[in-house]
């Protein structure tokens, strides 16, 4: 009975092995190998005239544990890298909206000094875009698939937030320009109004009517 429990253990582990080779190390294969050696050495102790029970019983239970084990991991990393393509395509996402955002303001904002911060955002999307999930060998499947996908969300997580300091500073730009627009428009408005009030009290000489002679008390009669 623990044999042929043991038996169906390597079985589905071999099985999801083949399924997912592309993703998984050679070296699991290696491990069922093990597995199935243990299994094949409790069958022959099963096949002897005077088996013994007790070897036999712990052999099933280390192939058993070991096919457990590899099944476990297996599952695992290709859950790994499940969540990683997962992260990655989001990160790819949020990367291009940043800089598609970034891109409309500044191109629309004449104000904006930021646009070396955006190109540097298109070049870090580009850097992370370029690199492949390509398996260099069977041993090396599942690192080289983790390590590409990983250098990718880390190229795109920067490549959104250069894009998002472009758009802020962008923002900041617009901001401060309107800022000093208005306050050279209020010292127009103070310069205009302080020479109203100097011309509306510019000095003005008084007007006299000049007196007629009969104001001096001086008659034209005879004495």
């Amino acid at each position: 009975h623990d044999l042929t429990a043991a038996e169906a253990d390597i079985a589905a582990a071999v099985k999801y092995v083949a399924e997912h080779d592309d993703e998984l190390a050679e070296s699991y294969e290696a491990d069922l190998a093990t597995a199935q050696g243990w299994l094949s050495d409790g069958r022959a102790e099963l096949r002897r005239a005077k088996p013994d029970y007790l070897k036999t019983s712990e052999l099933a239970k280390n192939a058993h544990a070991h096919a457990d084990s590899v099944l476990k991991h297996c599952r695992s990393d290709v859950e790994q890298l499940a969540r990683l393509r997962q992260q990655d395509e989001a990160a790819k996402r949020e990367a291009l909206r940043a800089i598609k955002e970034a891109s409309a303001y500044i191109s629309s904002h004449s104000e904006a000094s930021t646009a070396a911060e955006w190109q540097e955002a298109k070049i870090l999307f580009s850097n992370g875009d370029a690199i492949k999930t390509e398996i260099k060998s069977e041993q090396t499947a599942h690192t080289d698939q983790t390590e590409a996908l990983t250098l990718r969300i880390s190229w795109f997580g920067q490549a959104t937030d250069r894009a998002q300091y472009a758009l802020q500073q962008a923002m900041d730009d617009v901001r401060d320009a309107a800022e000093a627009a208005a306050a050279a428009a209020a010292r127009l408005r103070r310069q205009r109004d302080e020479d109203s009030v100097y011309s509306s009290r510019s000095y003005s000489w008084p007007s006299y009517s000049s007196p007629s002679f009969s104001d001096f008390g001086g008659g034209g009669g005879s004495s």
